[in-house]
């Protein structure tokens, strides 16, 4: 299932109205999604928007979540765009006692990096904000 702007478009804030209209997307994603199966989501990750789906994801049992940066080229008035993210939600089946999904993982933008391993939503939410920012200097 891949999701390119839809979250975007629906979560316009961090009310507690849209914020349980996000987490009942995100269940009828869960039950439609086989393990194996894969939930795509490419956002601008605006800053309430990318810590929600981080925590979100960080409590939801059998989901590996990996996010991948994307950072397109400049213009040819040399103004760099915002970063796109790409979260991808692999759909596992959880060790019995799994609280944490068995993996999380960043992908920073660039030939030269490695993947990074993460623990929490925070950590996920916090690299996005930070590459956001750096982008607007």
């Amino acid at each position: 299932m891949i999701d390119k702007g839809t979250l975007d478009a629906m979560m316009v804030d961090d009310s507690d109205s849209t914020c349980q209209l996000i987490a009942r997307m995100f269940d009828e994603i869960e039950r439609c999604i086989k393990t194996g199966g894969r939930y795509i989501l490419i956002t601008l990750a605006q800053e309430h928007i990318a810590k929600f789906v981080a925590q979100e994801f960080e409590l939801r049992i059998g989901w590996m979540v990996r996010l991948h940066e994307h950072t397109p080229v400049q213009n040819e008035d040399g103004v760099v765009p915002l970063p796109v993210f790409i979260f991808t939600f692999t759909r596992v089946r959880p060790k019995s006692g799994q609280k944490l999904p068995k993996l999380m993982e960043i992908f920073p933008a660039g030939e030269d990096t490695r993947p990074m391993r993460v623990y929490t939503g925070d950590e996920i939410s916090d690299f996005i904000k930070s590459r956001q920012e750096w982008s607007q200097l």
